[in-house]
């Protein structure tokens, strides 16, 4: 009995010792080649309480990837590179500053978020409205592309559709879009009564319908009294096909998921938020409300529409995108129609633009 008192006494006391000079070992950094002056075993994690410096660590690979996609324009993977560097350093200088440089600081507009297509969409400080900044580029008029079935080609045909016009008319052009921003739905009935006071439209169902019944004058009106412009008809048709070649920027078959027209609107137009966006984020650009361009034009020839030149405006002013009381195929990209800038109708409609103007 005594000696197995003995021996039971001893194996405690061994064990007692084996853990004292385990503990001990922990924070030395013996016996296991992971030990550390703050006492943390095993292998070092990416959280800074894992007592690696974040300069060496993920926050800083976070930036430098932040800073690569940035130089790339990739401004939606940047943002995400550089939130997460904020989460290792919250409100650190560097990732701030990095994140200013990667979203635009535009005059009259905070910068709301990065969306799905990847481009910056801002909030008109006095409307309230959403902008998408579109990225500049080129549209091509005139230039087949027998893989697009619209003989459109990129950018589309509009200005072409003349059989009769010049030859220079029908030579492929390229003409050339800057940033700007667009409006990402269009001009709804209650930003239009907070600005105008009246509401001219047809169809009042509610503040999130599209305002029609407006005049080309009308809308120069509401954009002096908000800061905005009309887009002019080569960036709205940039803005609509959005990369895209086809009849419509979805493709060259109708599909009821991205616009309005006579055979599913139920003879109305319909919420600004409703159907499928494009390639750049924006609703509606085909069918709901025909919207007016900024551009008029001393006649009313299908050929003369793609003539910018500065001295020729006087009559006509151009309707884009077809509507909810038109076919589908008055409502594809290159779609348009040249009226009278005093012609009103519960048709049309309008979504603004802006410069992009650094404060």
């Amino acid at each position: 009995m005594k000696k197995l008192l003995i021996v039971t006494i001893v194996a405690l006391g061994l064990g007692l010792f084996t853990a004292i000079r385990w503990s001990q070992a922990q924070h030395t950094g013996e016996g296991n080649g992971h030990g550390n002056s703050e006492g943390h075993s095993g292998s070092p994690s990416d959280s800074p309480a894992s007592g690696m410096s974040p300069e060496n660590g993920p926050y800083q690979q976070a930036m430098d990837a932040a800073r690569k996609l940035a130089e790339e324009n990739k401004a939606k993977e940047a943002e995400s590179a550089v939130n997460k560097a904020l989460m290792y350093k919250p409100n650190d200088p560097s990732a701030v500053a990095l994140k200013a440089r990667i979203t635009k600081k535009i005059k009259g507009m905070t910068y709301t978020t990065t969306n799905e297509q990847g481009l910056q969409e801002y909030r008109d400080n006095k409307t309230g409205m959403i902008f998408v900044l579109i990225p500049g580029g080129t549209l091509f008029i005139g230039v087949v592309d027998d893989k697009s079935g619209d003989g459109g080609g990129v950018g589309g045909g509009s200005g072409n559709d003349d059989a009769d016009s010049a030859k220079d008319k029908d030579k492929p052009r390229e003409l050339r879009v800057d940033d700007f921003l667009m409006s990402k739905y269009e001009t709804p009935q209650g930003v239009w009564i907070n600005f105008m006071a009246d509401n001219p439209s047809f169809f009042k169902k509610g503040k999130d319908y599209p305002v029609e019944q407006v005049t080309w004058d009308n809308c120069q009106s509401f954009c002096k009294n908000t800061d905005l412009r009309l887009p002019s008809w080569v960036e709205w048709e940039y803005s609509c096909r959005a990369n895209s070649a086809t009849a419509y920027f979805w493709g060259k078959e109708i599909n009821d998921e991205f616009l309005w027209y006579n055979t599913n609107s139920v003879a109305s137009t319909h919420p600004i938020t409703t159907r499928k966006g494009n390639g750049f984020g924006l609703y509606n650009m085909l069918g709901n409300v025909m919207e007016w361009s900024n551009d008029l034009f001393k006649d009313k020839d299908m050929g003369k529409a793609d003539d910018t030149e500065p001295g020729n405006k006087e009559k006509y002013g151009m309707l884009r995108g077809g509507a909810w009381d038109q076919p589908a195929e008055l409502c594809q990209s290159a779609s348009y129609i040249q009226v009278l800038p005093s012609v009103k109708n519960k048709n049309a409609g309008f979504r603004c633009a802006k410069d992009i103007n650094k404060p």
